[in-house]
């Protein structure tokens, strides 16, 4: 195990929180949580899935929020939202299922402060929403929450797909809130996230094999398909 070699003060809840649509998990997901659990010991790992996502939304959000989530169906795209809600009423960690860290990074080196991901570079700011760390409260995200909510009523596409719940959706809000976007998605380093100039989280071996299975199984297109179709809301 990585030496801590100094004391952290952290001001974020110690908590992490993942989704995935249905348990159990697949084989190398589940080894990836347990290294995770492992290198980080201080922390408490919760795995919702769709229908434990819905409660939690329907306990602590307004019914128009629930209705959201069932209206969109990429389970991408649900995830987008829940994310946000169960950081706003705890606050902590999300964390996309698929990220591992790199060289045993410790996730107590991000808890004294607020952080957010810079996307890949592109025209505009965009957020990358696979991690976030934050308080609860923040209005930031539930700004993010409420415009999901609206794109939904109004049947929204945008320009990518991006834009109805993700990284296109946060950055535009994001530019009048002061938030600490201090990591990257970086362009020369596909599916990896770094801090202070070195890589410290990428997705685990063999995540995107689990992934298309996964969607198989489910008899559910990628959300990039639904996209590309105007399939993304129930009708």
């Amino acid at each position: 195990m990585m030496k801590i070699h100094r004391r952290y003060k952290p001001v974020i809840p110690l908590h992490v929180y993942m989704t995935w649509k249905q348990k159990p998990l697949p084989p190398l997901m589940q080894q990836n949580i347990h290294r995770l659990r492992q290198l980080n010991p201080e922390f408490t790992f919760h795995v919702y899935t769709d229908e434990e996502c819905l409660a939690f939304i329907q306990k602590h959000f307004t019914p128009d929020v629930a209705e959201a989530f069932n209206a969109l169906l990429p389970g991408a795209y649900k995830a987008d939202l829940w994310r946000l809600c169960i950081l706003y009423i705890h606050g902590g960690y999300y964390m996309d299922i698929k990220l591992s860290p790199i060289k045993q990074f410790r996730l107590i080196e991000l808890s004294e402060d607020e952080h957010f991901v810079l996307d890949r570079p592109k025209q505009s700011l965009h957020i990358y929403n696979a991690l976030m760390v934050c308080k609860a409260n923040n209005p930031f995200l539930f700004q993010c929450i409420r415009q999901i909510v609206h794109h939904v009523k109004i049947r929204y596409y945008g320009n990518s797909i991006l834009s109805p719940t993700g990284p296109e959706l946060l950055g535009r809000i994001a530019s009048s809130h002061k938030l600490n976007i201090d990591l990257i998605y970086p362009l020369a380093f596909p599916d990896h996230i770094m801090y202070k100039g070195a890589l410290i989280l990428r997705n685990y071996p063999y995540y995107r094999n689990e992934q298309r299975h996964h969607e198989c199984l489910v008899n559910q297109p990628h959300y990039q398909t639904a996209w590309n179709n105007r399939q993304i809301y129930a009708n």
